[in-house]
């Protein structure tokens, strides 16, 4: 005879160390995994919730990573605590099983049979409860926390699509603001589409298949056309896609820095076909918040001037308010860079973001375009009508220039001019077209 007890006390520390997160001892994703595996296999229905902590970017900013990781650890106690006493009094305790699957991400399986309403409770309990603070090593914090839900086997076959849906769901209750959000066939047909066009956009990048069109300015004072924007399209065998679907796909993908130096260098090219012709054409050009944040993006404005050779004021470059305001002082910086070079900088979609008189005064600009949703109203609503007057105002005491977008009728023309708006783009007086048929409207 032998004593293992050694080993065998070893062999279990392996498995538990397999199979449970190192600081909270909370099942890990492999622990996940094998129970998720061992519950399809007797065919048992269950859901799963995943338990997305989104203060997690913001406490990493405000604390370190460390500091960040052990408020999320605190978090993980409270849920191991809450579900194991919800577990006690409501079910079995093997039928709700807590995960601790990424750094600020858990996951709850709760198995179907039983109390109809076990689900809804639960979430309930946990929503409830998490409404409170939580002691963590920086003090007592709430945390925001989401919720997607997904189930086995009405909408996931197997463990990947069940961890895929549950995270989709939690996407999808981010973007719409909600606290929980129950996967279904249309988030599983908009998560194909998604994928869908992220690799058709990747294609068309690569084989030159997108286009520019351009809407030009008309200047309200003398009817003078000097001035357009351009904008991105894209036809993909014979289907129109909306910038509004695949820019924020770019965006999400990281595609949107290659988008974005394609369309700065096409815009430049067509300034300087149009500047070789004896034309002084303005083009306006749509800058995302991620690339005009990037390092160097005013040295890759000031390189484009030099290799095409043309003025700087006949490039116009568009900014969000939200992508000043995310990070402001450097924002400044870029701006200042930016207005040295000559080119004219113009805040787009103003009204709907910060609208901070701080930053209009303090930050280099020489445009500001309000937004299509004011303009489209301010007929029929007196308060409209009151913002437009009150931004052309501000914007010319400032010593702004005002662009009104979406003009489609006389009327509005018409009370955009008793304004003092400076320029309308819209349908009223042209829609966005290929550059072989703008320049008429220049002429």
């Amino acid at each position: 005879m032998r004593d293992i007890t050694q080993r065998h006390r070893a062999e279990q520390a392996l498995e538990h160390q397999a199979y449970h997160h190192p600081v909270t001892g909370i099942g890990n994703r492999s622990y996940l995994e094998k129970t998720a595996n061992q519950w399809i296999a007797q065919q048992q229905t269950f859901n799963a919730v995943m338990i997305d902590v989104t203060d997690f970017k913001l406490l990493s900013e405000n604390f370190g990573l460390a500091d960040a990781l052990a408020c999320i650890y605190s978090v993980g106690y409270f849920l191991q605590s809450s579900v194991q006493q919800y577990a006690s009094v409501n079910s079995e305790p093997d039928d709700v099983c807590l995960f601790h699957v990424a750094d600020a991400c858990f996951m709850v399986l709760v198995k179907t049979q039983g109390p109809a309403h076990r689900l809804a409770s639960l979430l309930s309990m946990l929503r409830t409860k998490l409404a409170n603070t939580i002691d963590t090593p920086m003090g007592a914090m709430r945390f925001h926390v989401t919720f997607g839900v997904s189930d086995y086997p009405v909408h996931s076959v197997d463990f990947n699509t069940l961890l895929l849906h549950t995270n989709i769901a939690v996407e999808i209750a981010l973007k719409n603001n909600q606290g929980v959000h129950y996967f279904n066939t249309d988030d599983g047909a908009y998560h194909q589409r998604r994928l869908t066009i992220t690799r058709r956009l990747e294609q068309a990048l690569a084989h030159d298949e997108l286009t520019l069109y351009y809407q030009p300015k008309q200047q309200l004072s003398d009817g003078r056309v000097q001035s357009c924007e351009c904008l991105l399209r894209w036809i993909d065998n014979g289907e129109f896609i909306s910038p509004g679907e695949f820019i924020p796909i770019a965006e999400r993908s990281g595609l949107i820095l290659v988008l974005g130096e394609w369309v700065l260098d096409s815009a430049f090219n067509q300034a300087r076909a149009w500047y070789e012709e004896g034309r002084q054409i303005q083009i306006a050009i749509n800058i995302s918040a991620r690339q005009f944040l990037q390092p160097g993006f005013a040295e890759s404005i000031a390189r484009r001037l030099r290799e095409y050779a043309i003025p700087a004021a006949l490039i116009e470059l568009e900014l969000t308010e939200t992508s000043i305001m995310d990070n402001h002082q450097l924002a400044s910086a870029v701006l200042v860079e930016l207005r040295a070079l000559g080119v004219s900088l113009s805040i787009d979609d103003f009204g709907t973001g910060y609208s901070s008189l701080a930053y209009l005064s303090a930050f280099p600009v020489d445009k500001v375009k309000i937004d299509r949703s004011f303009v489209s109203q301010m007929v029929d609503t007196p308060k409209q009508q009151a913002i437009v007057l009150t931004i052309c105002q501000l914007a010319h005491n400032l010593g702004l220039k005002v662009i009104a977008e979406g003009g489609e009728t006389d009327v509005q023309r018409e009370l955009l001019h008793q304004y003092g708006c400076d320029y309308l783009q819209g349908y009223l007086f042209a829609r966005p077209v290929p550059a072989s048929e703008a320049v008429n409207l220049f002429n």
